[in-house]
């Protein structure tokens, strides 16, 4: 009854990261890679407002996604499938229909992981802080294009990565 609900928010998103799981209850549905393959951005928007819908349904009002990052590094990546892909245009598209999905589905978004966990380059130990090499002209090119889209669409949040930036010699 607070005029202002509290922000419940959950990662949801499908294929292999779920935090919310129950075999009978909860449906589970493919990586974003896997829907991208599809090549259906109409399938996309379904699977995300389905999510959305048992979202809300438990009380979930913010879902961490959709996942924007740019797949140009595929070495020793985080993302592996949980990306639709290496081109920015259809990681882009893609994005979009999760995320009205998402919205359509009673959720609110929060596009993650700005500046993209694609293009990372892990120079150290496992532990060491990921870098970015990559100048912010080469950004605007690739890995920035799915964010910029996606608030021009109304993207409600953004998650930032915990990453350095630091350009190489």
């Amino acid at each position: 009854g607070h005029p202002v609900p509290l922000l419940i928010g959950l990662d949801q998103e499908n294929g292999g990261v779920n935090s919310l799981f129950d075999e009978i209850y909860i449906r589970q549905y493919p990586s974003a890679m896997g829907i991208a393959a599809s090549g259906s951005k109409e399938l996309a928007f379904e699977v995300a407002k389905a999510t959305a819908e048992e979202l809300t349904a438990c009380g979930i009002n913010l879902i961490m996604g959709p996942c924007l990052d740019v797949l140009t590094n595929a070495r020793n990546q985080p993302l592996g499938v949980r990306t639709t892909g290496d081109d920015p245009q259809e990681v882009s598209d893609f994005g979009i229909a999760f995320m009205k999905g998402y919205k359509e589905g009673g959720c609110s978004t929060m596009g993650k992981h700005f500046t993209s966990y694609g293009n990372l380059e892990f120079l150290g130990s496992a532990l060491d802080v990921p870098i970015i090499t990559e100048s912010l002209e080469q950004l605007s090119l690739s890995a920035l294009i799915p964010f910029k889209n996606a608030i021009n669409q109304g993207l409600d949040a953004m998650m930032v990565e915990d990453v350095q930036c630091h350009q190489l010699d």
